[in-house]
């Protein structure tokens, strides 16, 4: 899927409420993070 900042400009919001969005999927196990925290990249779960 994409990074962090990609997914802020995709969506147009802040950092912030993208972090909240990505972790909040990543729980629901709808996305997977692959990574660490500078570096962290999120792709949909079925595509694993």
């Amino acid at each position: 899927m994409s990074n962090n900042k990609k997914y802020q400009e995709m969506n147009n919001i802040s950092e912030r409420t993208a972090r909240r969005y990505l972790f909040d999927l990543t729980q629901k196990e709808l996305l997977k993070n692959e990574g660490d925290n500078k570096s962290s990249r999120y792709i949909f779960k079925n595509n694993v």
